[in-house]
Formats: structure tokens, sequence, C-alpha cells
């Protein structure tokens, strides 16, 4: 699934499509996959948390607990499976 990414300051300010790929997680599929998946992935793959470079723009100290994700200004709550989201949805 496809979704728009919007980061707001203090992060570093992205806009970006981006492919949501928890859904291949092998060790995700026990179980429903949820927000907190989403934000766990977002952390490691957009931005960085240490698994790049520590000079890229995005790479941040950043954890899963610690990033908010909205859709139409309300917020996506961890424990909510990741069906709360659709194709082209903007989440911030």
């Amino acid at each position: 699934m496809r979704v728009r990414l919007r980061s707001m300051a203090p992060l570093p300010i992205v806009k970006v499509w981006y492919e949501v790929s928890v859904a291949g997680d092998p060790t995700v599929l026990e179980r429903p996959i949820t927000i907190a998946d989403l934000k766990s992935e977002l952390c490691k793959t957009l931005f960085n948390n240490g698994t790049n470079s520590p000079t890229s723009p995005l790479s941040v100290s950043l954890t899963a607990a610690n990033l908010v994700l909205e859709l139409d200004e309300f917020e996506l709550l961890d424990s909510s499976a990741l069906g709360v989201i659709r194709e082209n949805d903007l989440l911030m």
C-alpha cells in the first residue's frame, strides 16, 4: 500500500510517497499488523534511526513510542489495525 507522509518540526521536514512494506515481514504476520508496526518501520527506514549514515539529513534519534501519526487531524492509535489507513491517505 502506498501512502503520503509529511513530517513537521522538530523532525526533519519530509514530504514523500511511502510504500508500506510491514505486511511482508514474516515476524509480524503471526498477529494483526498495527499502527505501532508501521511507526517502527518508519523509524527504521525513513528516519534511519542509526541504521544508515548519521550524517544523513533524515537521521534522528527516534523511537516508535515517540512518533505520532495523524490522519485527517486525528491521531492513529498504536493498537489500531493497519487497515485503518487506505491507499493514498496523507499521514502526518
